[in-house]
C-alpha cells in the first residue's frame, strides 16, 4: 500500500497500530505512515533500524 499526499500531510494506514491517518501524519520510511499517537515510536524505530544495518 503506498501513501498519497492529501491536504493534511501524508494519508495512509499506520505502520504500528493500523489505524487509517487522514491528517497530521508522519512519513515513516518510504511507504508508511505513522499517525499522531504512534509518532513518537518513530524515533525509536530509526535507532533500531541503524543499528540493525551495522
Amino acid at each position: 500500500m503506498s501513501i498519497k499526499i492529501g491536504e493534511n500531510g501524508p494519508e495512509g494506514k499506520c505502520a504500528i497500530c493500523g489505524k487509517y491517518v487522514i491528517k497530521d501524519g508522519v512519513l515513516f520510511r518510504e511507504k508508511s505512515v505513522l499517525c499522531i499517537d504512534c509518532k513518537e515510536f518513530q524515533s525509536s524505530a530509526k535507532y533500531i533500524e541503524e543499528k540493525g544495518k551495522k
